[in-house]
């Protein structure tokens, strides 16, 4: 999920040349109405943390009532550091820094999938 057509666009360009199938949403609402009918497909969700509407956190939070334990890799302009204060919490999200290339992006979905990298 991500509102910058751009960002959204070379993201699932380089996930579907590498094998991945990708559902793509412009905001929140979208991509909760995506989640509800494809409960049991989704494997992780990559998303901005901060959007117009219903951004990144809020989002997940429905989402994971569809589907508990859904890996997430939140992404943002934003340090890590602004977005989760909470040193336990940064710590233990999954988070990719914007701009970032494709080898960093497969390779942290890789890390959060619990593949190896």
């Amino acid at each position: 999920m991500e509102d910058e057509a751009a960002v959204r666009g070379i993201a699932k360009r380089i996930l579907a040349q590498n094998g991945y199938r990708v559902l793509e949403a412009a905001d929140g609402s979208v991509a909760l109405r995506l989640a509800a009918s494809h409960v049991g497909e989704i494997d992780l969700v990559l998303t901005d943390v901060e959007m117009p509407h219903l951004g990144g956190r809020g989002m997940v939070e429905e989402m994971r009532e569809l589907s508990p334990g859904l890996p997430v890799l939140y992404m943002s302009g934003y340090s890590k550091e602004e977005l989760f204060p909470d040193k336990e919490r940064r710590q233990n999200t999954p988070y990719i820094q914007k701009p970032f290339t494709g080898d960093t992006l497969l390779a942290e979905i890789r890390t959060t999938l619990g593949y190896a990298t």
